[in-house]
């Protein structure tokens, strides 16, 4: 079995106590579905505010991969921005999927149990990241290829979070990852924006697809 459970955490537009999700297909609470006081520090569900000042919202991708060795698991999280709640602040569709110490993410997670702008904004991510289209998604191939290559990492961003209190250890700036500790410095690039962002690194040419992402 290559993954443990496939979890959407639903955009929070209402701002209930507890967020809806879709665990394995079936709707649930958040804090049914995962037990949230075990989420290890580094891991971000959503999208910092400092990671989308200055870019085109819509198009964020911010992807997380935990190895989370006390709990024999890793956990991979995705994050997108769909749409605002009734205060007209951004919200999230946020993929979590729960792993082996060493596994990979799913290629084609399950989308059973999503609908409506949720299903779109899922079917999109996945299109977005089989392709390659863009920075974002390339920059997540590139994490995915460091978590194959690096068993010593436990933790990986494949873009910065400015001020993060607990800033992966892996991201596509640092050339050589740190294992076990924290570090400082991370890397973004924005997309579709015309210009490259100051952090940007060149994307690793080389690399070809652990988790179907850009190959060919």
């Amino acid at each position: 079995m290559s993954h443990l459970d496939v979890i959407w955490v639903l955009p929070h537009r209402d701002q209930a106590d507890d967020e809806d999700v879709v665990k394995n297909g079936r709707p649930a609470k958040l804090t049914v579905a995962l037990a949230v006081q075990d989420l290890p520090k580094e891991l971000i569900i959503g999208i910092p505010e400092s990671v989308l000042q200055g870019r085109h919202k819509q198009e964020v991708l911010l992807a997380q991969y935990v190895r989370q060795r006390s709990h024999a698991r890793a956990l991979f999280a995705l994050s997108t921005p769909c749409g605002k709640d009734k205060g007209g602040r951004t919200v999230y569709l946020t993929l979590i999927e729960v792993l082996p110490t060493d596994g990979l993410p799913e290629r084609s997670p399950s989308l059973e149990g999503l609908s409506g702008p949720e299903l779109s904004k899922a079917q999109q991510i996945l299109s977005r990241l089989a392709f390659c289209v863009d920075p974002w998604s390339r920059r997540i191939h590139d994490m995915l290829e460091a978590v194959s290559r690096h068993g010593e990492i436990d933790t990986f961003c494949s873009t910065t979070v400015p001020n993060a209190a607990y800033p992966a250890q892996w991201t596509p700036k640092k050339k050589s990852p740190r294992p076990y500790g924290r570090s400082r410095g991370n890397g973004a690039i924005p997309a579709h924006s015309g210009r490259h962002d100051p952090e940007e690194l060149p994307l690793a040419s080389e690399s070809r697809a652990t988790w179907g992402l850009c190959g060919g």
